[in-house]
């Protein structure tokens, strides 16, 4: 929970269990920012509770990440240290930008996806929902990759990808394994 005063945010001591803070702000409208260490699909679960009470969730966008001013970067979203997100992008609800990592110009991200350290998504590309793009993994220009699909670290994609798959490799390649 964070209070903001007229010069600067302070955090308060106390730190409440969930069903705590839904029954406590329960009609106040609260920002709210969760940190949720494992992305699964019960991230959106989690988040609807609060929504259904009327939070917030403000966009977290470090001081060294490079926005254009034509992105568009959706509620809940954190853009870390030594991103980029280039011009006429748009960027989801409730996604994580990582560190040094580049959304190209042109390029959507759909909600809960996690751009991974060091990853590239080149311009013009469309990222499904609750997709996740490995650590320094490169999608070329122009490609989609469908929702619920996982990029493996350093995978380099070079075609489209459909819903529901695991790829890795390079060039980035299906896995055959259950998901």
């Amino acid at each position: 929970y964070i209070e903001k005063t007229s010069e600067k945010h302070i955090s308060t001591t106390s730190i409440l269990l969930e069903s705590e803070f839904l029954k406590l702000y329960k009609g106040k409208n609260p920002n709210v920012i969760l940190g949720i260490g494992e992305r699964t699909k019960s991230v959106k679960s989690i988040t609807k509770r609060y929504i259904d009470i009327g939070s917030t969730f403000p966009q977290l966008i470090h001081k060294t990440a490079v926005i254009d001013r034509t992105a568009v970067i959706k509620e809940g979203t954190v853009c870390l240290p030594l991103s980029s997100v280039k011009a006429n992008s748009s960027i989801g609800r409730f996604c994580i930008i990582n560190n040094n990592s580049v959304v190209g110009h042109d390029s959507e991200i759909g909600d809960f996806v996690h751009v991974s350290l060091g990853a590239v998504i080149c311009g013009d590309s469309s990222i499904g929902s609750n997709t996740v793009i490995g650590a320094n993994a490169t999608v070329l220009p122009g490609l989609s990759i469908g929702t619920n699909c996982v990029i493996g670290a350093g995978a380099i994609v070079t075609k489209a990808i459909p819903n529901d798959e695991v790829w890795f490799g390079n060039p980035a390649r299906r896995s055959m394994g259950i998901r």
